[in-house]
């Protein structure tokens, strides 16, 4: 209430409690959360730490902060944990205060998570060692081939259509080939048939780079030459789901890194901050929903 009488601006008032909030409670969180245990007068100084800190950083150094570029807020929160760190180890504290060593359960989280990354490594080992079985297995159903053609086809022609990209007509041609061969595919694979059977591994490696190569090179592509930001980050969503739809989770988490490395520089350079915060929610959403498909995928196994 008397901070409330003090400031009467409202958003003043939220950045305030702000500036407070992240010096005297972030630094005992996160020493605690590293397995530190102090006694309350240590958390206290440090607290009183960061309070005095925040307080001299707005009332001498804040002004200069256009020519410093530095948010008072994380220096003082350093100032919090060197506080605790000094008056631990300078006062008399009791023995069971400090960094607490790994209790039975976590020793078995570590030995379980050990086991689990040797048993991924042996994995990969071995797929590397099998790679034909493995890319033979990522065949995937005639139908799903021509969807995604047909899906290709159609965000093709509505980049080409929307974006305005004109001075990229050989581009489109290629676009259009590449979709027509997944159009036909079912088509092409009976006629090898009768001629030479294509080898299954050949074909998942096909698509396998296809998928990995394709829609980064042309979101890339569409976001060097966007006019429609909307629509471009539209796009990228989709491929994102597209990837994640049609191959297995541990190559459509890489696929998602690969993609999202690639369109990382144009989206930071060609779409505004509103639009960036109109699509967040879209992002949390297919966030929770990729975490919940993880999750299923988990269990199934």
């Amino acid at each position: 209430m008397c901070v409330a009488f003090w400031c009467k601006d409202l958003l003043k008032l939220m950045f305030l409690a702000i500036d407070f909030s992240i010096p005297v409670v972030t630094a005992p969180f996160i020493l605690s959360v590293f397995g530190f245990r102090g006694t309350s007068r240590t958390a206290l100084i440090g607290m009183a730490t960061g309070t005095l800190a925040i307080l001299v950083w707005s009332k001498w150094v804040e002004p200069i902060d256009s020519e410093i570029g530095i948010d008072g807020a994380f220096p003082c929160m350093l100032a919090n944990g060197l506080a605790m760190m000094a008056a631990h180890y300078l006062l008399k504290q009791p023995k069971d205060t400090g960094w607490i060593k790994p209790d039975s359960m976590f020793t078995q989280i570590q030995q379980e998570n050990a086991r689990k990354r040797a048993e991924r490594r042996e994995t990969i080992k071995n797929a590397w060692a099998n790679r034909k079985a493995i890319l033979a297995n990522l065949v995937p159903s005639h139908t799903t081939i021509v969807y995604i053609g047909c899906y290709t086809t159609v965000t093709s022609l509505l980049a080409y259509f929307i974006e305005h990209i004109t001075h990229h007509g050989s581009w489109l041609i290629l676009q259009l080939f590449v979709s027509t061969c997944y159009l036909g595919y079912p088509f092409i694979y009976d006629i090898s048939k009768k001629i030479r059977s294509i080898p299954a591994w050949c074909i998942g490696l096909c698509w396998l780079i296809g998928l990995t190569l394709y829609l980064p090179l042309n979101l890339l592509c569409n976001w060097w030459n966007a006019v429609n930001s909307i629509f471009t980050a539209s796009l990228y969503l989709a491929h994102c789901a597209v990837i994640l739809w049609v191959l297995p989770l541990y190559l459509g988490i890489a696929g998602l890194a690969v993609t999202l490395l690639v369109a990382i520089y144009p989206i930071s350079t060609g779409l505004l901050y509103p639009v960036l915060y109109s699509l967040f929610p879209i992002f949390i959403l297919i966030l929770l929903l990729f975490t919940y498909y993880y999750l299923l995928e988990s269990q199934a196994r």
